[in-house]
């Protein structure tokens, strides 16, 4: 799936599965339906510290990152606003 480039780790998905290893005190082991999450933040250029922030600030153990789509929506359009004439 989508984590490797050239047989490299993609550093953007390694650090939300680490985020969410460290949310939840295990290991996490992404599904494809995590995966394409993430694969879409990627796309969607969401940066990386807003999503590991909503992560972080999970007061549940999760299982999935579709716990956390909205919230990371909501942060990335704040942000996105607070970006509004500056040069990115």
């Amino acid at each position: 799936m989508g984590g490797f480039y050239l047989n490299q780790p993609d550093p953007f998905f390694t650090d939300i599965e680490d985020a969410v290893t460290r949310q939840r005190g295990k290991r996490f082991q992404a599904s494809p339906k995590d995966w394409a999450t993430m694969e879409t933040w990627k796309a969607q250029s969401v940066p990386i510290h807003l999503i590991q922030r909503v992560i972080a600030h999970t007061r549940d153990k999760i299982n999935t990152l579709s716990f956390h789509v909205e919230a990371v929506e909501r942060e990335y359009a704040n942000w996105l606003k607070g970006q509004t004439g500056r040069s990115i």
